[in-house]
């Protein structure tokens, strides 16, 4: 579980995974290391996701800027579960 006043896991990792296939580290692969980058986050407090068919959507939106930090958390809670 998050600390109180620090926001629900779906909440705080939705920011970094917003930020990361923005910010063009790489040459190549941003958006597949930002998904990675996002469940390394999540399990390591405890959570996973599963968006077999979703997942390309989410990395595609968050590159291309369509989908809101807001938008992110919204597609992450319902697939995200307890580990």
């Amino acid at each position: 579980m998050c600390p109180p006043g620090r926001g629900s896991f779906a909440a705080r990792p939705r920011r970094s995974s917003g930020a990361s296939p923005q910010n063009q580290a790489f040459r190549d692969g941003n958006k597949r290391t930002a998904v990675v980058l996002l469940r390394a986050f999540l399990n390591l407090n405890g959570y996973d996701f599963a968006l077999p068919e979703d997942l390309y959507d989410l990395a595609m939106g968050v590159a291309d800027s369509s989908l809101t930090v807001d938008g992110i958390e919204t597609r992450l809670r319902p697939h995200s579960y307890a580990v």
